[in-house]
């Protein structure tokens, strides 16, 4: 005896909502992707710090928590103040820049707190950069500790213009070879007391102030100064 199965077959899953559930677990993913992301590379946008130490990479940059930054393709494992990497700067004569990145939209009352550990050659000036638009810019070459053979370089850029970026980079002129490392940028608030100084220091050089009391003199003698 031959018996057969006289149950009805289950109906087919319509092709259509096969085709909206690929759309939406693609916009779903899409989604995620992008929130997960770091930010556009080169640009910090409202973060208040990063810090880059040279270990990750992706698709030509290094990658942190909250930035990529370009120059992916010249990281070096031959010099290294943290971890196993570095970033050596690119090879060549003249002015060379590295490690540049921006800062969006800092406030009026807070500073930008940069850091770099570097290792260079004798004889070679390098130079931490922080500038906002053309009217504002500062530098130091100047290490303020030193760890063996790699020396940090500090700046302490204030904001002077609301919603104006602010970037920063490293450059020399030197052709010697140059690793940098352990790159770290933090937005700090001033304290209230640093907003409205009671005290004002100037600092002049003797040449400064050769020129400043000789025009002292020369207005005391026309009577624009007088002294009590």
């Amino acid at each position: 005896m031959i018996i057969h199965d006289t149950r009805p077959a289950p109906a087919p899953f319509p092709r259509k909502w096969m085709i909206v559930g690929s759309i939406l677990l693609f916009t779903i993913l899409t989604l995620w992707a992008s929130l997960s992301r770091p930010k556009d590379p080169s640009v910090v946008g409202d973060f208040q710090a990063f810090f880059c130490d040279a270990e990750r990479v992706r698709q030509g940059y290094f990658r942190t928590d909250k930035v990529l930054i370009p120059g992916a393709a010249n990281r070096s494992s031959e010099k290294a103040f943290s971890g196993r990497f570095s970033y050596a700067f690119p090879a060549g004569e003249g002015l060379r820049f590295g490690w540049t990145t921006t800062l969006k939209a800092p406030q009026v009352d807070q500073y930008a707190r940069i850091k770099v550990w570097m290792h260079r050659s004798a004889g070679a000036v390098v130079k931490l950069v922080a500038k906002q638009g053309e009217a504002y810019y500062q530098e130091t070459s100047y290490p303020i500790e030193k760890k063996g053979e790699w020396e940090l370089l500090e700046l302490n850029f204030l904001a002077r213009s609301k919603g104006a970026p602010i970037s920063c980079y490293i450059y020399t002129s030197s052709p010697l070879p140059l690793f940098l490392d352990d790159f770290e940028l933090q937005l700090i608030d001033l304290p209230i007391s640093d907003q409205n100084p009671k005290d004002l220091s100037l600092y002049f050089t003797d040449s400064a102030w050769y020129t400043l009391d000789k025009q002292r003199q020369q207005a005391l003698k026309q009577g624009v100064l007088t002294t009590r």
